[in-house]
């Protein structure tokens, strides 16, 4: 299990670097941002649909993580049930803190301080852009990586709880989740994609160095 978390950790940060490197290469940040940046102005993100994701994208990941909590409270303390398997049922929560919580939000975007599009001279801002490669340690700037769309793809996290015939098809449809809120976010001149990925890649990290050994509520087919 140990052996295969490594491996497939080591795939998600080649990938990630390669991802990246592209990017950077060819100048799809400002590519991507100047195709959306229309008159002066983000017109599409100012749309009532997109607003509304901005607003409300995030609650179904937290709203995920409170239940997983209040069922592990209620088996443990209240049934006084054995044998749970704690990793498993608290899957949602754990990877809801340290992904999007504490590697996205509290580590990522304060050591990156990366100008948002808004922020950035290309595009009506006083601040200028910055690679990814580019992090500055010293600003208030919170572009990079996305926290809403850290958010929306935690929520694949749920799919561990399908049985595996429609693991991928869950997976696939709370990931969709996560292309809706980034799309608002881009949009709006809110993130870059290089912010997009960067948030894909530490939820599917957490996600990787949380799974738990068992697919099973109690441990007892672990004996």
């Amino acid at each position: 299990m140990l052996k295969s978390k490594l491996v497939v950790t080591g795939l998600i940060i080649s990938l990630s670097f390669f991802a990246f490197t592209v990017i950077e290469i060819f100048k799809l940040d400002l590519k991507l941002s100047h195709l959306i940046y229309q008159n002066y102005q983000w017109e599409k993100g100012n749309e009532n649909l997109w607003q509304w994701f901005y607003n409300w994208g995030p609650t179904p990941s937290i709203l995920s993580g409170i239940f997983c909590l209040l069922f592990w409270f209620h088996q443990k303390v209240i049934q006084k049930a054995k044998n749970i398997n704690t990793g498993l049922i608290l899957f949602p929560l754990l990877t809801l803190l340290i992904g999007p919580g504490i590697m996205v939000n509290m580590v990522g975007k304060e050591l990156w301080g990366r100008p948002r599009p808004v922020n950035c001279i290309d595009f009506g801002g006083e601040h200028q852009f910055k690679h990814v490669s580019e992090p500055s340690y010293s600003n208030h700037h919170k572009s990079f990586p996305s926290g809403h769309a850290a958010s929306g793809f935690h929520l694949c996290a749920l799919s561990i709880y399908f049985r595996k015939k429609w693991k991928f098809y869950s997976f696939c449809t709370f990931a969709c989740w996560g292309i809706l809120i980034s799309t608002a976010r881009l949009l709006q001149g809110g993130h870059f994609i290089s912010d997009i990925f960067g948030a894909i890649i530490l939820v599917a990290l957490t996600f990787v160095l949380l799974y738990p050994k068992s697919n099973h509520i109690t441990n007892q087919s672990l004996d």
